[in-house]
């Protein structure tokens, strides 16, 4: 028992000690005055009541972040983290990403109210394009919005586009505008182009038996909603392909079962620096 108490009175002056350090930053980062002018320098207005102080979450992320880190914000407001995390790897060569969450904040009141895209996504837009004579900060940044979709749905509501964006993140590690023409392409890796189509009609058939040769790939990967039908058509034809379920491919999302037994599957729209896009993510549960 005396052990016990000893350790508790340790933690707790411990604790105490650093609080009374944090204050202690904060009080001398005086970063209270700045608060208003760092958004209204940006948007020309006060766009957002109560932005988090630029000078302390920099400070807080050189101390607790490495270049390489992703940095995650739960409670995005204004973009302050993202507008951090920019600012702190043009500083010192790093690679860090951020994912920032928010809501929209629509009322009854004021039903068409985006925060997250007007004051959020534009901030950082701004701040990686450049504003008022102020130059950018090199960067790129992703926008998705959250749909929910009951699973029973998904069948006729999910699409190609939605299947495209989710497997850009999946196989190539970014996200990307949408590809035009009845062959969307992803990728390549290796000797093998990574496809996505929308249709299975005489004009994408012919699209991908000719793909090989004018693209200089041995081999195709292919998403559509007929599969089997595909790869039918496509080894009458010659063509070495691996063909693959669209709605599997939404269904999997993030996860490592096909497809989820109970809940909603969950859409994202996209948009980034202008681009839109939708990106699948189903959940169970």
């Amino acid at each position: 028992m005396p052990q016990i108490l000893f350790y508790i009175i340790i933690g707790l002056l411990l604790a105490d000690f650093i609080f009374e350090r944090f204050l202690e930053f904060l009080n001398s980062t005086q970063w209270s005055d700045q608060l208003p002018e760092e958004v209204k320098d940006i948007f020309g207005t006060k766009a957002f009541q109560h932005p988090k102080p630029l000078s302390l979450i920099k400070s807080l992320m050189q101390q607790a972040t490495r270049p390489g880190d992703i940095v995650l914000d739960f409670f995005a407001g204004s973009g302050t983290t993202g507008h951090a995390v920019l600012e702190l790897n043009a500083e010192d060569g790093g690679e860090r990403s951020f994912i920032l969450c928010s809501s929209t904040e629509a009322t009854a009141r004021e039903p068409d109210k985006n925060l997250c895209r007007d004051v959020c996504a534009e901030r950082i837009k701004r701040v990686i394009q450049g504003y008022h004579g102020r130059p950018g900060i090199p960067g790129n940044f992703a926008y998705l919005q959250l749909d929910k979709v009951e699973p029973a749905d998904a069948p006729f509501e999910a699409n190609a586009e939605h299947a495209f964006h989710l497997l850009a993140l999946q196989r190539f590690g970014n996200i990307r505008p949408l590809a035009p023409g009845p062959v969307k392409y992803l990728g390549q890796s290796g000797d093998c182009a990574v496809l996505v189509c929308a249709h299975i009609d005489p004009e994408t058939i012919a699209a991908l038996a000719n793909w090989p040769q004018q693209q200089g790939v041995a081999r195709l990967a292919i998403y559509s909603p007929r599969p089997t039908t595909l790869a039918e058509q496509l080894t009458a034809r010659g063509i070495e392909a691996n063909c693959y379920s669209l709605l599997d491919a939404i269904f999997r999302g993030q996860t490592n079962s096909p497809r989820p037994s109970a809940g909603e599957a969950l859409h994202f729209r996209w948009s980034g620096l202008g681009e839109r896009a939708i990106l699948p993510f189903p959940c169970a549960g």
